[in-house]
């Protein structure tokens, strides 16, 4: 049955089936166990848990939050209040295992309502370490060593992800070039600068560099500069190494991986910031690095440590399931959230997978995240969601006239196989260009 076909009825149908087998009412984890993760996420879409709880007659686990009243928080913060000596944070709260009281202050109104309720002052816009002074002070710092101003990417190479986070809470990137005054201190980079450099490079490696050679040889600043102005294959030939057909269709291929991957994230860190603002949660922390070598994109704290990673894998189900087996990350969250953006996987890939990851690991849709916030998106935005689902561009026929006139007889089968990913049509998007 597709979501849309769900209503109150036949949800109460399934939940009694279900409740007839186990004896009780099943708890969310218990239905995806069952592979009934269909039930679970049309539950959530018709108002919850805790209400087909009572509409089938059994009395909620939990406090819902509608249950809060400002004098019942006040009465349940003062004795943690007295206890801790300060008002609680949200980490306070979940290591007294009470994020019933949390999730209820923020259904309120949110921390800082309480803080002024109960005398205490708000707390700074830029309280503890990072400020506008401190961020400046260590772009500088990277402006003396790659000689240009960072980007995102120059930050992640450089593995300085609590900087990258510090300018993402604080104003982000043009608010600092602007107050730097970049474009005055800028160092100006031509084709032949690049090309100078590269060829110093080459003569020294016996062979042309690769982009993690240059971030191994701390040439950060050239890698930025070929990116941004035309990409490894221009500066190859320019320098006079030979380039074949296959080269250029990966290097194609790797540049239109790269910016749908960009574009994704960016859509969802579009949805979790304003779903933030909404509910007067604070603002999610940035490529946080939860263990050794495992980095996610995003970590939402709402008394929950809820962390989000963003896939765009199109056919492979190992990649999804890389996500538990050979990352660490989901062991230090509350909750993991894996949200995949494809429109080819099936709701029997959803089912197995969430039946088969850990118990704090859901993997969903992009649909079902939407959903799971209760979040609608404008036109535009869903044309967005839709193109980067599909992967259907106009460029694909570049791709694909590239493919049959120059490389069909150079590659193998698998690469062969991976045409498919510029196959499927998308008449809806037919007029938006990569």
């Amino acid at each position: 049955m597709s979501i849309s076909k769900w209503n109150e009825n036949n949800i109460k149908d399934d939940l009694t089936h279900v409740i007839n087998t186990i004896k009780h009412f099943p708890s969310q984890g218990e239905l995806i166990k069952m592979g009934r993760y269909d039930l679970a996420t049309a539950i959530y879409n018709h108002g919850g848990f805790p209400k087909f709880r009572l509409l089938m007659g059994y009395k909620l686990v939990k406090k819902s939050k509608k249950s809060w009243t400002d004098e019942k928080a006040i009465e349940e913060l003062k004795p943690i209040i007295e206890k801790l000596g300060k008002f609680p944070a949200a980490k306070d709260l979940r290591a007294l295992r009470r994020a019933d009281l949390y999730n209820g202050i923020v259904f309120l109104g949110g921390p800082n309502r309480f803080r002024e309720i109960l005398g205490y002052k708000l707390p700074s816009k830029n309280k503890g370490y990072w400020n506008d002074t401190t961020i400046i002070e260590h772009i500088k710092l990277i402006i003396e060593k790659i000689g240009d101003f960072p980007n995102t990417t120059t930050l992640r190479i450089l593995k300085n992800t609590k900087l990258l986070g510090a300018i993402m809470k604080n104003g982000g990137f043009k608010k600092f070039r602007d107050l730097l005054n970049y474009k005055e201190i800028r160092k100006t980079w031509s084709d032949d600068d690049i090309v100078r450099d590269l060829i110093d490079i080459s003569n020294n490696m016996k062979h042309f560099p690769s982009g993690n050679e240059l971030i191994e040889l701390k040439r950060t600043d050239l890698f930025n500069q070929i990116s941004k102005r035309g990409g490894y294959l221009k500066f190859r030939e320019l320098c006079g190494f030979s380039v074949s057909s296959r080269d250029i269709y990966i290097s194609k291929m790797h540049s239109y991986n790269g910016h749908r991957g960009k574009k994704s994230e960016h859509l969802i860190n579009e949805v979790i910031s304003n779903y933030c603002k909404t509910h007067n949660i604070p603002e999610p922390s940035y490529n946080v690095k939860l263990a050794k070598g495992n980095v996610i994109e995003f970590v939402c704290d709402t008394g929950r440590k809820i962390g989000i990673d963003v896939t765009n894998t199109k056919f492979s189900q190992v990649a999804i399931s890389r996500k538990w087996t050979r990352k660490d990350y989901y062991k230090y969250l509350d909750e993991l959230w894996i949200v995949v953006f494809s429109d080819r996987f099936s709701e029997e890939n959803y089912i197995n997978w969430n039946k088969n990851s850990p118990d704090n690991v859901k993997v969903m849709s992009t649909n079902v995240f939407l959903d799971e916030l209760d979040f609608s998106l404008s036109e535009k935005e869903k044309n967005m969601f839709s193109m980067y689902n599909s992967c259907t561009f106009h460029t694909k026929e570049d791709f694909k006239k590239l493919y049959i006139e120059n490389i069909r007889n150079d590659v193998n089968s698998k690469e062969i196989d991976f045409m498919e990913l510029f196959k499927k049509p998308n008449s809806t998007n037919s007029n938006i260009v990569d």
